[in-house]
């Protein structure tokens, strides 16, 4: 009796297993693009993450986040005096030197690798050195306060470039701008963007001015750095944050809904549905084979009682009920299977 209510309850959790349809199959018969071979359908309720739906609207998101920069005005000060010096010693070396060939000298001896003879010999021809070297130095301090980026594509082509927060650090404290991006100036030019790169804004910076003043470009270009950093770790912050509010986008799958269809192509959308069920936790409801082994020992009490003496009138033999037992189990059997 005990070995028979075992028996029926093995059936039964094969059952249930075969309802889910995973006893015999694995995800590898149910590619994208395959004809089903037979239905498969859900016997709970699954909820999950739509993790494409989700990755996009989260993408989206990121994208409307604008980078973080740091400028240090510590280090534009410094290297405005080191330019300023820079000039003085120029125009004190133009005026002491006789010749091109001293002057070129002199300059590439105080200034190794800065300038190559041409640019020198025609920085010393120039017969407004000392108007253009003034111009410079007003120039460069513009570059400065605007803010010089030397920065990847791929890293701008990841956030909202409409505008940026510049993070000003100083002596004693930090400050947060918030500025328009195409406001800086490209130490190279970035296809896509508006943004001038520094020889472009030298020469926007120039218009109406004689062709002499275009040595400004060659002056201030060996001397000039970008000042503007991109702040990997505050702008990955800022993204966090942000994408941390962004809800997951979630998918349900109720019970009793066919996931795969048998006889259809099997679509992407199918595909991921049946591999999300296939992840849940327990491919048999624990609860409602709980329900089918308390129903089954009922039956079993029940027959039992039923079948005794004091209900029938006299003791049946152990063989009929054996013979019983068999039947009933064949007609479960071949009820679950059905």
């Amino acid at each position: 009796l005990i070995f028979s209510f075992f028996l029926v309850t093995l059936a039964t959790y094969l059952n249930m297993r075969e309802y889910a349809l995973f006893s015999e199959f694995s995800l590898d018969d149910f590619k994208i693009g395959k004809v089903a071979s037979r239905d498969i359908v859900a016997n709970k309720d699954i909820e999950y993450v739509d993790e494409k739906a989700t990755s996009e609207k989260r993408n989206a998101v990121r994208k409307t986040i604008g980078v973080i920069f740091d400028k240090s005005e510590e280090l534009d000060e410094k290297a405005y005096r080191g330019y300023e010096t820079f000039t003085q010693d120029l125009l004190q070396i133009k005026e002491s030197s006789q010749t091109v060939d001293e002057f070129v000298l002199n300059i590439q001896q105080r200034y190794p690798s800065k300038f190559d003879v041409q640019t020198l010999e025609k920085l010393y021809r120039n017969s407004v050195l000392y108007n253009v070297v003034m111009s410079s130095l007003s120039i460069y301090k513009r570059i400065l306060e605007t803010g010089l980026l030397d920065v990847k594509k791929e890293i701008l082509d990841g956030y909202d470039t409409t505008n940026a927060t510049i993070i000003y650090l100083y002596e004693d404290k930090t400050e947060y701008k918030y500025i328009d991006f195409t406001s800086l100036i490209f130490l190279h030019l970035i296809s896509g963007y508006d943004n001038l790169d520094l020889e472009s804004y030298i020469n926007s910076m120039l218009i109406g001015y004689p062709a002499s003043y275009n040595d400004v470009l060659l002056i201030i270009t060996p001397f000039i750095s970008p000042n503007v950093m991109y702040n990997r770790a505050e702008t990955e912050k800022k993204v966090k944050e942000e994408l941390e509010k962004v809800p997951n986008v979630m998918l349900k799958i109720s019970k009793g809904e066919k996931i795969i269809e048998r006889d259809f192509v099997i679509k992407e959308e199918d595909y991921n549905k049946l591999k999300e069920y296939k992840s849940t936790d327990s491919l048999v409801s624990v609860k409602l084979l709980i329900g089918y082994i308390i129903y089954i020992a009922s039956c079993f009490a029940l027959s039992i009682f039923l079948l005794s003496k004091e209900i029938i009138g006299e003791l049946v033999e152990v063989k009929y009920l054996l013979l019983l037992l068999l039947a009933s189990i064949l007609v479960y059997i071949e009820l679950i299977l059905l």
